[in-house]
């Protein structure tokens, strides 16, 4: 059974009591599927993107006891935890009107200054059209200077524009623009 290009196995499939422990990889974030026998996911020692930012990676210390036959021997396995690879996501959001959109952002980074060094940064700020001319890129960049590496996005939250449906601007009788742009603004 596959799905996409990946095999699929059933936990049916492998947890056989005649195993004293089933170790599984290729799945990112460590997991006990089973206990009896104990079937297991270590995952991997290093974060390889975002969506791991907030897991734990390590790896599992393994004893199985040797006198007894395969399949009824006793099994202890213990998860150490390691430090990857740090990542950080840091989302700012700023209002209009903010007077200083750098300072705001340079504080945000400021309280998370020593999660930044050495870490894998995403900075997501959030702005409106108006105030991203007064956003000072280097000034951010040079902010982030500690970071092992750093992306920048900004979401730009422009207005809705009015739309005159048959008219063109030049053609709307100055009525029926009043009325369509308080309807725009829902006010009644």
């Amino acid at each position: 059974m596959t799905i996409g290009q990946e095999h699929m196995l059933l936990l049916s499939n492998v947890a056989n009591p005649a195993f004293d422990y089933i170790a599984l990889g290729h799945i990112h974030k460590h997991q006990v599927l089973s206990h009896n026998p104990p079937v297991v996911y270590p995952g991997s020692l290093e974060r390889l993107d975002f969506s791991e930012e907030e897991d734990n990676k390590g790896f599992y210390i393994v004893e199985i006891e040797p006198d007894k036959e395969t399949g009824k021997r006793q099994v202890s396995f213990d998860f150490h935890q390691v430090t990857g690879r740090r990542f950080l996501t840091i989302n700012i959001g700023i209002e209009s009107p903010d007077p200083e959109p750098t300072s705001t952002v340079l504080r945000a980074i400021a309280e998370q200054e020593d999660r930044v060094r050495d870490a894998i940064v995403r900075l997501n700020i959030s702005l409106p059209a108006e105030i991203e001319g007064q956003l000072r890129d280097n000034d951010i960049r040079n902010m982030l200077k500690e970071a092992y590496y750093f992306t920048i996005a900004k979401d730009i939250q422009r207005e809705t524009r009015l739309r005159l449906g048959k008219w063109t601007a030049e053609e709307i009788p100055p009525l029926d623009a009043l009325k369509a742009y308080l309807e725009s603004k829902k006010v009644s």
